[in-house]
């Protein structure tokens, strides 16, 4: 069995006949084919509690699956553009994020990292990653990448 990244946050792998998970796939069973994906996932070093969506595509002789990993998501909601400036210090980890404006708040979308400001900050942590949809469908989005760096590097105090 041979992963290969394809993409951010999605792999190719693929297994041939000699492979023992390729009976597994081929079986067309559900459970066999979760129980490979699991192993995948173990192999990738992804927790079990990050999703993942599997295209399988099975041949005669060997089986190619696309993976794509659900990239994890924290919402932090902001009444004022004061508040929300006054906390970027605390995203400095995060891989990446958006920046919303709904109904006259501010939502910050912070994929990845910020943990520290995930515990410190009021979250909207029950709300499911398809979150991201109602706000593109019912939000205006200001900034669709590298919210809190473009942030930064605008208003963050600069040395005389």
């Amino acid at each position: 069995m041979e992963i290969v990244p394809a993409g951010r946050r999605a792999y190719a792998v693929h297994i041939t006949s000699g492979d023992p998970e390729y009976s597994a796939v081929s079986s067309g069973r559900k459970e066999d084919s979760d129980a490979v994906l699991s192993r995948i996932l173990t192999l990738l070093r992804v927790p079990p509690s990050r999703g993942a969506s599997a295209e399988l595509f099975p041949g005669e002789e060997e089986a190619l699956l696309f993976l794509t990993l659900e990239e994890e998501v924290s919402f932090f909601p902001f009444p004022d553009l004061e508040s929300l400036l006054a906390a970027l210090p605390r995203f400095s980890g995060a891989a990446d994020s958006r920046l919303y404006d709904k109904e006259g708040r501010y939502i910050l979308a912070v994929f990845g990292g910020a943990a520290c400001a995930r515990s410190e900050l009021e979250n909207l942590s029950g709300l499911p990653q398809e979150y991201l949809l109602h706000l593109e469908e019912h939000g205006r989005c200001l900034m669709d990448s590298r919210a809190v760096q473009r942030l930064a590097s605008v208003f963050a105090p600069q040395p005389y």
